[in-house]
């Protein structure tokens, strides 16, 4: 009993631990990197941006699959083979506000139980083309998370680090979530109140990219939703990149 009371308070600690808790709401106030944790439910997958990219295997960084050989610009090492790897749009819902998050490689693993090249392989199989989005991919359409991310202020962007459905977790960020509510509405403000200072975590600086070329956006046919991968397949990695999101094309969970 107690003990494994105590291992899955251990687990809500790890996950809920070093980081400002935050509603979807309040994440376009914040003003600076920090590590985040928030609960919402998934409302659409945006089609405008590829759910994959060609990746340099030894990091995360973009690699053009022509360009084999040449060394790749972030970790400098000679790539012969490319690595497919997830980065998924959605946009999140919580009591009304919605938010724009991106998932990557390792979460988009562990949400769907195979990798971006598996998911590749099995649209040639069927005679898809890969821009074409994995069925897969409607499977997250209305689960509820908590999500630990990490904002990045320069580009507005937040990146998901881990999902949890677990309910102890969601529970205890909706708790979390009325205390603060409630604070500030007894203080007349929409901000944290000053007893309790959000936990900021410094992160470094990181080269902000500029390749990304927002006016590639979207192909769709009547029967397919597609997407068109970058042309210049120049679009960063997900500690750099950039996208220019429009809300018109999208999934919506019905």
């Amino acid at each position: 009993g107690s003990q494994s009371q105590s291992s899955q308070s251990n687990v809500v600690e790890k996950f809920l631990q070093n980081a400002q808790v935050v509603s979807i709401g309040e994440i376009n106030n914040l003003r600076q990197d920090c590590y985040c944790l928030t609960v919402g439910t998934v409302d659409e997958i945006i089609i405008d941006a590829p759910w994959s990219y060609d990746s340099c295997p030894n990091c995360t960084t973009t690699f053009d699959p022509l360009k084999g050989g040449s060394a790749c610009r972030s970790c400098h090492t000679s790539v012969v083979d490319t690595v497919p790897r997830y980065k998924l749009n959605v946009k999140m819902e919580h009591n009304g506000d919605k938010g724009n998050f991106l998932l990557w490689d390792a979460t988009c693993i562990k949400l769907f139980g195979k990798t971006a090249g598996e998911c590749r392989d099995e649209l040639i199989a069927v005679g898809d083309d890969i821009k074409v989005f994995p069925t897969c991919v409607d499977e997250i359409l209305l689960k509820t998370w908590a999500v630990r991310f990490k904002f990045r202020s320069q580009l507005r962007q937040s990146s998901v680090l881990d999902v949890s459905e677990e309910l102890h977790h969601i529970q205890s960020l909706i708790a979390t979530l009325g205390l603060k509510e409630q604070s500030n509405k007894g203080k007349g403000i929409a901000v944290e109140p000053e007893s309790s200072p959000p936990i900021f975590v410094p992160t470094p600086p990181l080269p902000q990219s500029s390749d990304y070329d927002p006016g590639n956006s979207t192909c769709l046919t009547p029967t397919k939703r597609i997407s068109c991968q970058q042309s210049s397949s120049d679009f960063d990695s997900d500690e750099h990149a950039q996208y220019q999101l429009s809300t018109n094309k999208h999934i919506k969970a019905e």
